[in-house]
C-alpha cells in the first residue's frame, strides 16, 4: 500500500534527523521527540508482525530497545525536573544524573545511525503486498484486548499497558490513514495516561530522592494528590472507550 510507504519512509527520516539532533544538543523536547518516534516505529513494526507471518518483531526492533531505554532514563528525569523546579537540592541531583546519562544515549545514537531503519529492504518488499483488510483486522484486535479488559481493577500496571494499547491503536490508525469515533476517544485516553504516568514517575523520583528534604514533602503530597486525580480520570475516559 503506497500510505504505508509513505509513512514508513517519513518515518525513518525523522527518527534519522532526530538522532542527528541528538547527537549535537540532548534537549529535553527532542528526546521525548525520540520515545514518541521509537513507539511509532513499536507499533508499526507490531503490525507488520501481524500483516506478514514471517516478519521478525525481535530481529527489527530488538537494537532499538536499548536506545529508547537509554532516552528513557533521561525523559524521566526531565519529567521530574519539570514538576521540581530549578532551585532545590532534588534539581541539582537530577541534573547532575542526567549530564551522566547523555553521553550514553549519544553512543547509541550513533550506533542506530549506522544501522539506518529506512535502509530496511525486507520491509520495503513486504510494504507492497498488505491488504488494506490487515490495517482493519489488526484495529480490531486491539479493540478486542480493550474489551476484555473492561470489568476488571485498574491497576497502575494494568493502566500503564492500556495506554501502550492506545499508542497502537492511534499510531498504526494514523499510519493507514483510518479515523472514526474509537480513534477520537483513544486520542483522548492516551493523553489522559500519559498526564497520569508523568505524574507517577516524578512521584516515585521524589519518594526515593527522600520526601524530607527542602520541601519535598509538599511537592510529594501535591504530586500524589495530581496522580491520583488524573488516574480516575483516565479510568473514567477507559469505561466509556
Amino acid at each position: 500500500m503506497d500510505s504505508l510507504q509513505i509513512y514508513y519512509r517519513t518515518l525513518s527520516s525523522d527518527y534519522e534527523a532526530c538522532l542527528k539532533h541528538i547527537q549535537r544538543k540532548a534537549d529535553a523536547e527532542t528526546i521525548h521527540e525520540l520515545r514518541v518516534l521509537i513507539k511509532q516505529i513499536r507499533a508499526f513494526y507490531h503490525f507488520l508482525a501481524f500483516a506478514d507471518t514471517d516478519f521478525d518483531f525481535e530481529n527489527h526492533f530488538g537494537h532499538i530497545r536499548i536506545l529508547f531505554k537509554a532516552a528513557g532514563k533521561i525523559r524521566d528525569i526531565d519529567i521530574t525536573l519539570a514538576e521540581a523546579g530549578e532551585s532545590s537540592s532534588l534539581s541539582e541531583f537530577l541534573r547532575q544524573k542526567r549530564r551522566r546519562y547523555v553521553p550514553k544515549l549519544r553512543k547509541a545514537c550513533t550506533e542506530m545511525l549506522s544501522e539506518a531503519l529506512g535502509k530496511d529492504k525486507e520491509i520495503e518488499r513486504i510494504l507492497p503486498g498488505i491488504e488494506e483488510g490487515s490495517i482493519k483486522k489488526f484495529l480490531v484486535k486491539i479493540v478486542s484486548r480493550f474489551e476484555k479488559e473492561k470489568g476488571k481493577r485498574i491497576t497502575d500496571r494494568r493502566l500503564h499497558d492500556l495506554r501502550k494499547l492506545c499508542k497502537e491503536y492511534v499510531y498504526v490508525s494514523q499510519a493507514s490513514g483510518y479515523s472514526g469515533k474509537f480513534l477520537s476517544q483513544t486520542g483522548t485516553l492516551q493523553n489522559l495516561t500519559g498526564k497520569w504516568h508523568d505524574k507517577l514517575i516524578a512521584t516515585d523520583a521524589i519518594s526515593a530522592f527522600g520526601k524530607t528534604e527542602n520541601g519535598n514533602r509538599e511537592l510529594l503530597d501535591k504530586l500524589k494528590k495530581e496522580e491520583r486525580t488524573m488516574k480516575k480520570k483516565a479510568v473514567r475516559q477507559f469505561q466509556i472507550t
